[in-house]
């Protein structure tokens, strides 16, 4: 009886270590199929990417971090709404949302939707997959400024707001030194330098939500003029606006401004 108990302890230490080993090898498995599933980009991408590239100016609305990858919602040159996947990594770059930028594109080979994350797998797909991202900064600044703020316009027409590299990207303040030009590369249609805080009403404010509204008015050659920057609501308005007295004489949207909408503020509101 004693040597039948043992034999009976001993096969349930076996079986308990079968049990344990068992759990061990289909837990590796399940991570190895979740790392699979959550990082196909990088584990087939990653050897099997073609070496077609394509770029695009669009306007970044959202960026969505997914098990997947990053997904991006975008506004192309005819300010169509756009999604694709993206790297990793192209989430962590805020600064770019509703911001002019470049992204490029590359043709990827990634798990088909009926792999469930399986690494062996054969169901694949080609999908364009965004890699890269950074500002499209079309400016008409000099090598020892830097952009505070602009745009370019449906027209083609570049405004640049220039500063000092020290104050680019601190919008909650009007820096000392600034330069506006307006033009081309070919040529500078017209050129202010804000020497004086009275040779520029410069505001940015942050309202409730994701709500702000940045704005530049001065005049020049006896007219006025009002460059708005702002995001309300979930429209993008910004252009330029320019009036003689309180008759308007004309608005340039920028290339990321919400179509068939004007900006709200007038030369009365300063």
């Amino acid at each position: 009886m004693r040597l039948v108990h043992e034999l009976q302890i001993d096969r349930c230490i076996q079986y308990r270590r079968s049990m344990t080993t068992n759990l061990i090898l289909s837990a590796t498995r399940r991570l190895l199929s979740l790392s699979f599933l959550a990082f196909p980009l990088l584990s087939l991408a990653g050897s099997q990417t073609t070496s077609i590239k394509r770029s695009q100016v669009v306007v970044i609305t959202t960026m969505e971090m997914g098990d997947v990858a990053c997904y991006l919602t975008f506004r192309n040159e005819a300010w169509e709404e756009k999604t694709s996947l993206a790297s990793h990594d192209i989430c962590s770059q805020v600064t770019l949302l509703y911001q002019k930028s470049e992204i490029t594109f590359r043709q990827a080979t990634v798990l088909g939707d009926s792999c469930e994350g399986n690494p062996e797998c054969t169901d694949l797909k080609k999908v364009w997959l965004v890699d890269s991202a950074k500002r499209y900064e079309e400016s008409l600044c000099r090598d020892s400024e830097a952009l505070f703020h602009g745009c370019t316009t449906n027209k083609g027409e570049i405004i640049a707001f220039c500063t000092e590299p020290k104050s680019q990207g601190m919008l909650d303040v009007r820096p000392n030194y600034l330069v506006l030009r307006v033009g081309t590369h070919k040529g500078i249609n017209m050129e202010v330098a804000f020497k004086a805080a009275s040779d520029l009403n410069y505001q940015m404010l942050r309202l409730t939500g994701a709500n702000t509204r940045q704005s530049f008015a001065w005049k020049h050659a006896a007219k006025s003029y009002l460059f708005e920057s702002s995001y309300l609501n979930g429209q993008r308005l910004h252009g330029l606006s320019v009036y003689q007295g309180n008759k308007k004489l004309s608005f340039e949207p920028c290339f990321d401004h919400e179509p068939e909408k004007e900006v709200l503020l007038k030369p009365s509101d300063f």
